[in-house]
C-alpha cells in the first residue's frame, strides 16, 4: 500500500512538472512575439510561416510553398536592409493586444528598439485560422 502511495505521488508530481512546462496559450501576442523574435534573428522563413497565405481552391501546396519562398527572399532583401540601417533589433516589447468581438481578428502593437537606440512601433494584424493566429499582410 505504501509503495502504491509513493507511485501515485510520483506520477502526480511528474504530471504537474510537465504541465508547468507547456508552451503558453496560442494568443495574438504570442504569435506577434514569435514574429518579432524571428525578425530580430533575421529568420525570415519563420516570419513567412507565421503569415496567412489564403490557399485558394485549385492552388497546389507547391505553389503556396513557392509563394512563401519568394516572399521570404523579398522580405530578407528589404527588411534586413532597413533593420541594418539602425544597427539591428536590440529588443522588442509587446505593448498592446486588441482582439475583435468575434474573436477572429486581432491587432498587436510591438515596440522595436534598435542598437542605435532608435525606436519604432508597429501594429501587426492577425487572423484566427483554425485556432492559429496568423499574421495578415496587406496586399
Amino acid at each position: 500500500m505504501k509503495k502504491l502511495f509513493y507511485l501515485f505521488s510520483a506520477i502526480t508530481l511528474v504530471t504537474l512538472v510537465i504541465s508547468a512546462c507547456e508552451p503558453k496559450a496560442n494568443t495574438p501576442s504570442a504569435a506577434a512575439e514569435k514574429v518579432a523574435k524571428a525578425m530580430q534573428k533575421g529568420d525570415y522563413k519563420t516570419v513567412v510561416n507565421q503569415m496567412n497565405f489564403d490557399e485558394e481552391e485549385g492552388v497546389s501546396s507547391k505553389d503556396v510553398d513557392d509563394q512563401k519562398e519568394m516572399f521570404a527572399s523579398l522580405l530578407e532583401e528589404k527588411a534586413s536592409e532597413s533593420i541594418a540601417e539602425n544597427g539591428g533589433i536590440k529588443s522588442y516589447e509587446i505593448i498592446e493586444e486588441t482582439i475583435s468581438e468575434d474573436g477572429q481578428t486581432a491587432e498587436v502593437k510591438v515596440k522595436y528598439t534598435y542598437h542605435d537606440n532608435s525606436v519604432e512601433t508597429e501594429t501587426m494584424s492577425f487572423s484566427n485560422i483554425n485556432g492559429d493566429w496568423l499574421l495578415e499582410v496587406s496586399k
